[in-house]
């Protein structure tokens, strides 16, 4: 089972907790089997961008991949492996991507990629190689709001095929909010907007058994948190998390 952790700080701003957010998203712990060996970017077709990134061993399933979009992000996490380059950001100002940086924790490899607006990508397994390809995500006409930045995951065939077993709200002990989310499988995909004051988490193709449909209002426990919020949102579940008070 995998459990998703989300952290809310003071901080001065929204995108600083927003980027704090995307970086608390994480699997626990598992034995490291495999290992990261190296990142490459090239520019490929039709301005888009290819990252390859390679391992010592095959990977057997498709890594978990989110993005944000304040700021744009699309991060890559490895379950049960190591990492064999460095912890610096790598700067490119190549095409989207404008940085990118490779992060070990416990047994667990991340690839955060900083972008330059918002992207689209696709995930494809060649050997000991998974290649990324990434490109400009296109505006409706006629559009007003933000293009969204899609994960896509296979879907089998018109059930969902993850489910939210639990979502808990704790306080810590640097008064920060903690909301810790127990999905069925390391598969679910999870992206993550900020929608006004609040910030909109979809864990994707997912299902929510019904008595973890609901509004808390957690203003009690003295966190920069006031609500958060549970539901279905067609085949996903949703979460907002509302703040305290008047946030840049």
């Amino acid at each position: 089972m995998k459990t998703t952790r989300m952290s809310m700080q003071r901080m001065p701003g929204w995108r600083a907790w927003l980027a704090g957010l995307a970086c608390l998203l994480g699997l626990p712990a598992l034995a490291a089997q495999n290992a990261l060996n190296a990142v490459s970017v090239s520019v490929g077709q039709n301005d888009t961008q290819v990252v390859k990134i390679a391992f010592k061993e095959a990977l057997s399933e498709e890594p978990i991949a989110f993005s944000t979009s304040n700021p744009h992000r699309l991060v890559l996490d490895f379950p049960s492996t190591g990492s064999g380059v460095g912890r610096a950001p790598v700067n490119l100002n190549l095409g989207v991507i404008r940085n990118y940086q490779v992060v070990q924790a416990g047994e667990r490899t991340r690839v955060v990629f900083n972008l330059n607006g918002p992207t689209s990508h696709e995930l494809r397994r060649e050997g000991n190689t998974l290649l990324a390809v990434l490109r400009v995500a296109e505006k409706p006409a006629g559009a007003q709001t933000a293009a969204v930045i899609p994960t896509v995951f296979p879907e089998t065939g018109t059930a969902r095929a993850h489910g939210v077993r639990d979502v808990e709200f704790r306080r810590g002990e640097n008064g920060e909010a903690r909301i810790v989310v127990s999905l069925s499988d390391p598969g679910v995909g999870i992206d993550i907007q900020q929608k006004g004051k609040a910030v909109q988490v979809d864990f994707l193709n997912t299902s929510l058994p019904k008595p973890l449909q609901r509004r808390l209002d957690v203003a009690d426990f003295a966190t920069p948190a006031q609500l958060v919020e549970t539901f279905e949102q067609g085949k996903n579940t949703r979460m907002l998390v509302t703040p305290r008070g008047k946030w840049d």
